[in-house]
């Protein structure tokens, strides 16, 4: 009898210690699963939105020296002339189409590295109307 009992109280241990595992791993499984589907949004997020290029760009361009300054979807296209003349235009950004709007005119964007190139969409077939603006 006392051998039964003995068995017993071990199979009920057995069995309510395999019963609180299985409460545990549901609740890690779902845990994980739900970190993995934040880590898809914030990844699918990434994508809609491009990549970031906020921060500061100078070039030259002829005789001019230009700065860009971004933050977010906005900025400033400052443009200072060699006599030391300044003309400042508001800039609109898109990141999914990778282009910006400087003042009226269109452009697409592309990042290399610290470098931004401008393509202006409303330039000449004949004429090269990129500019390239290097990261500060």
């Amino acid at each position: 009898m006392k051998k039964i009992m003995s068995i017993m109280t071990l199979a009920a241990a057995l069995f309510l210690t395999a019963c609180s595992q299985q409460e545990k791993a549901p609740k890690a499984s779902s845990s994980a699963s739900s970190h993995s589907s934040e880590t898809v949004a914030s990844t699918s997020e990434k994508s809609e939105q491009g990549v970031s290029i906020d921060g500061s760009y100078r070039g030259q361009d002829e005789e001019n020296t230009i700065l860009l300054v971004v933050t977010g979807r906005k900025g400033t296209f400052t443009v200072q002339d060699a006599d030391g003349e300044e003309e400042t235009k508001e800039v609109s950004i898109d990141p999914v189409n990778q282009s910006m709007r400087i003042g009226d005119e269109p452009y697409r964007y592309r990042i290399e590295g610290d470098q931004l190139s401008l393509e202006d969409l409303e330039q000449a077939e004949d004429d090269q109307g990129i500019i390239v603006l290097t990261k500060q």
